[in-house]
């Protein structure tokens, strides 16, 4: 397949995929209550709570609307999102986003404040996900069956529906995963371009949610391990100190991370999930996931898969076989 076409084939599924996620999202009638806290922690002024707990009364229309909208004269208030966040428990990245799109439109609610934005990163995440099974396979058609599984997934659906993070989180992750392989694929080779890349990636990935921080550090331990293996050791120190500098800009940005991470609840959860976990359990749970995800298709695409990949790698086998014999 040549690169017009795959790219075509490429631009088509996205399309078709945006197309599948508005269909969606306009039949979205209900809500969690931390999408509700999503727009109140954007807008809402130094308060994140849509009840009084000490004055309990029904919340009349004009309180919901009060607490969904950004005011006029609050439009593009950033301070009052950052402090919002430092009483929560979670970055401010994903709030800064929807209180930037809320304030174009001012005093209005919709679904689509962050939807719009989901629908992007979204996107995004199926882009970079061409690129990594490209770095695996070096077939467009893998990449190309790899990008349709995700993007006309229930999963992908959901991130794009549902009013929090994900969608962000899945977007960096990616972002993060190809960066590092492009690395490794090319020899150790850290361009100042690539630095700049990780830089901004592992920021804005851990200024999205703390979960980001599991991933990186054991991607990078993986990348240290085959530095020091491969005898890199000029790359590596390029690459700890790109990795050092994100840290510690990241730490004078948002000093809240520490509080966060060790004195809130939800930073014990993580770091239980994290050390108490059972790999073969979250495997099984991740193939679970995968299957109700893509329902009753996925077994037949995964069949579609397999024969691709022994069909390739037949051909492969007998390419190699004659290179050797024409030698």
């Amino acid at each position: 397949m040549s690169r017009k076409i795959a790219l075509c084939l490429l631009v088509v599924m996205l399309l078709a995929a945006v197309c599948n996620f508005v269909y969606w999202t306009d039949q979205k009638s209900g809500y969690h209550c931390d999408e509700i806290y999503s727009h109140g922690l954007s807008n809402k002024d130094f308060h994140y709570e849509i009840y009084d707990g000490d004055n309990i009364r029904w919340n009349t229309p004009e309180d919901i609307d009060s607490y969904l909208s950004v005011p006029h004269d609050g439009r593009f208030d950033y301070v009052n999102v950052y402090k919002n966040q430092m009483s929560d428990v979670h970055p401010p990245l994903f709030y800064i986003i929807m209180h930037s799109v809320g304030s174009l439109f001012p005093g209005t609610y919709s679904v689509y404040i962050t939807a719009v934005p989901n629908i992007l990163f979204t996107l995004g995440t199926c882009i970079f996900l061409y690129l990594i099974v490209m770095e695996l396979t070096k077939k467009r058609s893998m990449s190309l069956l790899a990008v349709a599984c995700f993007a006309f997934s229930v999963n992908a659906v959901n991130m794009v529906m549902y009013m929090r993070m994900y969608a962000q989180l899945a977007f960096f992750t990616t972002v993060a995963l190809y960066l590092h392989m492009r690395i490794i694929n090319s020899d150790y080779k850290l361009t100042p371009k690539m630095m700049v890349a990780l830089f901004a990636t592992v920021f804005w990935g851990t200024y999205t949610h703390y979960y980001f921080l599991i991933f990186i550090f054991a991607v990078v331990l993986y990348a240290v391990i085959a530095m020091l293996q491969n005898k890199r050791t000029g790359v590596l120190y390029k690459y700890l100190a790109v990795m050092g500098i994100t840290a510690a800009i990241y730490a004078a940005v948002w000093p809240s991370v520490f509080k966060h991470l060790f004195f809130t609840p939800r930073g014990g959860q993580a770091f239980d999930n994290a050390v108490n976990s059972s790999l073969w359990n979250n495997m099984c749970l991740y193939l679970n996931v995968l299957v109700k995800g893509c329902g009753n298709l996925f077994i037949w695409l995964f069949i579609i898969a397999a024969g691709v990949c022994v069909i390739g790698a037949v051909r492969d086998k007998k390419m190699l076989r004659e290179k050797y014999r024409s030698l």
